[in-house]
């Protein structure tokens, strides 16, 4: 058996949360295996839990914002050297504002043409270019994109 074959899989849930044609990113604190890096807010996944209602309490926790989960967006294998994750990613909504930083210690709103000036967590870096190419101002893309207020 590999290394890769024996390393456990988690299961981890981002959302994309869109307001103004920006999506919200937070930065992983100091004295976090990844810290400095950005990612697209979410969590582990917990037995039993779906993947939206992880992502729903996730971002309870941590930013103490509630989110409603839409449309399913993506997902990907990303090994780290310890473990790796199959990451799904929803669109999501957010109701309010950012009430705290529980997991993070700093959050932007950013327009998916400037991502490249933010360090993504190697996982999400594939959401990137998913971003980019889709056209955010086109009437299609709109259309997929109204329930997150894209």
């Amino acid at each position: 058996m590999t290394d890769e074959q024996t390393k456990p899989v988690v299961k981890v849930v981002a959302g994309i949360l869109c307001r103004d044609q920006k999506v919200l990113l937070a930065r992983r604190p100091a004295g976090d295996p990844l810290a400095g890096f950005w990612e697209f807010p979410g969590g582990k996944v917990e037995p039993g839990e779906t993947p939206q209602r992880a992502l729903e309490r996730e971002l309870d926790e941590e930013f103490g914002v509630k989110v409603r989960a839409g449309d399913f967006l993506a997902s990907r294998l990303h090994s780290y050297p310890d473990r790796t994750i199959e990451l799904v990613v929803y669109w999501a909504t957010i109701e309010g504002e950012i009430a705290e930083l529980n997991a993070h210690d700093d959050v932007a709103w950013v327009s998916p043409t400037d991502l490249e000036h933010y360090p993504l967590a190697p996982a999400d870096e594939f959401l990137k270019e998913i971003l980019l190419v889709r056209s955010w101002g086109s009437d299609a893309i709109a259309a997929t994109q109204e329930e997150a207020s894209c």
